[in-house]
């Protein structure tokens, strides 16, 4: 049968199931790529990667650049969006192909927030031991992982990163919103926060025991103990 009597689909599908190394397949390979060629040249990784979640098809599109996709500066938001998008689906290979075989030096800036955000924990301290010096540890990760309850990924983060200065209001706030005792407590004795900043996150949030902490402890005067909303 000619190849390219086949129906476009049907290409697609078997190429994607080819796996890597069919050493005895080659000559299928090069025709079905080649075919694939004739559509894939306005596909991006990005675009390949959020419609198909395929790590072969992804190298595939990626192998195949054009040339307007080679400035660096295009490149380097091909990499952060589609390392965002992994981290997001918990895809540790493809992140790992991104970050060390795409673009092996660049700086990667979201990745850790969609990871804390998703509760990828495995990606967190995968990039914790491989690449510190491309993410950014110790901003605003910790918020995500609370707001969405990932304690697994919450206490890792308490225990392995500082979160900086500018961001730690921001935590206190989610903390707040979200319940999270332990965290405030940490927050306003490690850092020294004002613990009145959380009673208002904590009412919005209908965490009444920590408001009513928050209110006897530091005698804001603002709850009646006998309410209830």
């Amino acid at each position: 049968m000619d190849l390219f009597a086949l129906p476009l689909q049907t290409a697609c599908c078997l190429r994607y199931c080819l796996p890597d190394n069919i050493g005895d397949l080659p000559h299928v390979t090069r025709q079905i790529s080649a075919f694939l060629d004739t559509f894939s040249a306005d596909w991006t990784m990005l675009i390949a990667y959020r419609k198909t979640r395929s790590f072969l098809w992804v190298k595939f599109v990626a192998a195949r650049e054009l040339p307007e996709t080679q400035d660096p500066f295009y490149k380097r938001w091909l990499l952060n969006r589609t390392a965002e998008l992994a981290a997001s689906r918990g895809d540790l290979p493809t992140l790992q192909w991104l970050m060390e075989i795409y673009l092996p030096v660049e700086l990667v800036d979201n990745v850790v927030e969609v990871a804390a955000a998703f509760g990828c924990l495995d990606i967190l301290q995968w990039l914790y031991d491989h690449h510190t010096q491309r993410v950014h540890f110790g901003k605003a990760e910790m918020c995500g992982a609370i707001e969405d309850k990932h304690d697994d990924v919450v206490n890792w983060l308490w225990e392995h990163t500082v979160p900086a200065a500018e961001y730690r209001d921001k935590i206190l706030w989610s903390a707040a919103e979200a319940g999270n005792m332990n965290i405030l407590k940490w927050l306003c004795a490690e850092f020294n926060l004002d613990p009145i900043k959380a009673l208002q996150p904590a009412i919005d949030g209908c965490n009444w025991k920590m408001a009513c902490w928050i209110n006897e402890r530091y005698d804001t005067g603002s709850l009646d103990p006998n309410e209830r909303w």
